[in-house]
């Protein structure tokens, strides 16, 4: 409407302009203005649902004609790579300033670190084998992923300089696909060490590692919740990859979708949305969330291409486990602005 209403002033001032020089030139030239005013502002633009709090969501996408890192929050999307290698596994910092991902801008996959507006961007391992899947630690002084430098999958963990390379699982099986507990002290992760693909969790260091999931189905994909006391993953034990829920202990909570085509969970930093990638429009992949009882599904992109492997945060909460005491903070940021800690509940202890 506005888009018709401002070529019609452009019109009218146009032709009284035109009248009162006596010209005519000139014409030609105005109606093709009115054309571009009616094209561009009429068009429909791309809209979407609202987001829970101040939501800050990356992902990757081919919709530019490469695989880039998109940004999308209430402003709207974003490239914030724009390179023509591979860009992918996104990653926020803890505190959001900084993103982690993979890229092959230097030839093979490795880890960089770029700020959170996609400048300064950093190489962060080197090596011609893939290093993908990067995780912060909590603290934001350390990045774990999956390295297949020794041939197969294993969880390396580096220092934010690049600094004190470490492999933490060192074993013939494929190790992938880490995440950090909350309060630092470990590591879950997929692993086919007993046969199929099931979640584990080890100590930061690597040690004690110790088997979460026991289905012949393939589960992958684990992110712990901001809590600790959940972990999100992808398995395939009904009716293709759907998002699970367990406790630290390995009790399956609930199956919170169904679709059979979904992967990839990350929480939301106040561990009420899971936000996922899925196909289950078939030959369409797309982000979506879903509430962690499995309700108020979203559609969040909506695009012929590519769009997967989400990872949220919201400047707004924050979670933090403290370790000296097991119970987990909520730190609220309010308008203005002020911080305070709010113990919520007691933190199932792992040992």
């Amino acid at each position: 409407m506005w888009a018709y209403t401002l070529a019609l002033l452009r019109l009218i001032w146009t032709s009284h302009y035109l009248h009162r020089k006596g010209k005519m030139r000139g014409t030609f030239r105005a109606l093709i203005l009115i054309l571009l005013d009616i094209t561009i502002l009429s068009s429909p633009t791309m809209s979407y649902p609202s987001l829970p709090g101040e939501a800050q969501i990356i992902f990757t996408s081919d919709r530019g004609g490469d695989y880039d890192i998109y940004l999308l929050n209430a402003h709207g999307l974003r490239n914030l790579t724009r390179h023509p290698a591979f860009d992918s596994d996104p990653a926020w910092s803890p505190d959001g300033s900084k993103i982690a991902f993979s890229s092959d801008r230097s030839g093979g996959l490795d880890i960089y670190v770029m700020d959170a507006d996609g400048k300064n961007v950093r190489q962060l391992t080197e090596d011609p084998a893939q290093d993908r899947r990067p995780a912060w630690s909590p603290d934001g002084r350390r990045i774990a992923f999956t390295s297949y430098r020794d041939g197969n999958g294993e969880i390396y963990v580096v220092d934010v300089d690049g600094r004190n390379l470490r492999n933490l699982t060192n074993d013939p099986a494929a190790d992938v696909e880490p995440s950090w507990s909350p309060d630092g002290s470990k590591i879950a992760f997929s692993s086919d060490r007993s046969g199929g693909l099931d979640i584990y969790v080890m100590d930061a260091d690597g040690r004690n590692p110790r088997r979460l999931t026991k289905d012949p189905e393939v589960d992958g994909f684990p992110d712990w919740s901001p809590d600790g006391e959940r972990i999100a993953f992808m398995s395939h034990r009904w009716r293709g990859p759907n998002i699970f829920l367990m406790d630290i202990s390995g009790r399956i909570i609930r199956a919170i979708t169904n679709s059979g085509w979904d992967w990839a969970p990350a929480w939301s930093p106040d561990g009420r949305w899971i936000v996922f990638s899925s196909s289950r429009e078939r030959f369409n992949t797309e982000i979506y969330i879903v509430d962690s009882e499995g309700g108020n599904l979203q559609k969040l992109t909506n695009n012929a291409s590519v769009d997967e492997d989400p990872d949220w945060y919201d400047p707004t909460v924050r979670y933090g486990i403290s370790p000296e005491e097991r119970c987990m903070i909520l730190w609220v940021w309010l308008k203005n602005p002020v911080a305070f800690p709010l113990s919520l509940n007691r933190w199932a202890s792992t040992k």
